[in-house]
């Protein structure tokens, strides 16, 4: 086997280790249904990880894959994540923005997130 090959190999085995691991944490997350937790989407593909409270930077998971980090701690920290498709992902973010400019938060989420959303806490 050249070294090409073998990179080739290398990597391959890494990708495949690395969707394994996002499947089983977002089966773990999602109870075994496998979907956002806003819409329902099911396409492995578009779901991600989201930190609940919005404290990515202070986060306790620090690696490059978080699916792997949260199997590696044995699931430590899980409650602070949930799983949402891209799309609900970046509509977090827009309303996590625009809620800065309400005063009152509870009128700003009654008015703002879908039905059953888990709520980020209020920023102060």
């Amino acid at each position: 086997m050249n070294s090409t090959s073998h990179y080739r190999a290398e990597r391959v085995a890494r990708l495949l280790y690395q969707e394994q691991a996002k499947l089983a944490v977002i089966n773990v997350l999602t109870n075994g249904e496998g979907t956002c937790r806003w819409c329902g989407q099911g396409d492995i593909d578009v779901l991600c990880l989201d930190h609940i409270n919005d404290n990515g930077k202070r986060s306790t998971i620090r690696r490059s894959n978080p699916y792997t980090a949260l199997i590696t701690r044995n699931y430590a920290d899980a409650e602070l994540f949930q799983v949402l498709c891209a799309s609900c992902n970046l509509k977090k973010e827009v309303l996590r923005r625009r809620r800065k400019w309400y005063s009152d938060e509870e009128e700003y989420a009654r008015h703002h997130y879908p039905k059953g959303m888990v709520r980020p806490a209020p920023v102060h």
